[in-house]
């Protein structure tokens, strides 16, 4: 499945990221990883930076599968990722 992005939001996001990248980055699973985005799937399918939090996530959807559109019946099992 190809997800797509506007790209006006990804432009704001990586600015956003830019900004927050230089204050400190954020720990995925106690792994620490170099300054860049994590692709989530949980309720829709975003991108998101890993520079230190603020208060409103920063976050742009796929245009595929916001917050309304269930990703794991568009996917079903095929994508790997998903397994708990």
């Amino acid at each position: 499945m190809r997800l797509t992005f506007r790209a006006d939001k990804i432009r704001v996001l990586l600015a956003a990221a830019e900004s927050r990248w230089s204050l400190g980055l954020r720990r995925r699973f106690r792994v620490k990883d170099p300054a860049g985005f994590w692709l989530v799937g949980d309720q829709g399918v975003y991108l998101m930076h890993n520079g230190k939090a603020t208060k409103h996530k920063q976050i742009v959807y796929a245009q595929e599968c916001t917050r309304n559109h269930a990703f794991r019946s568009m996917v079903g099992r095929q994508a790997g990722f998903l397994r708990r």
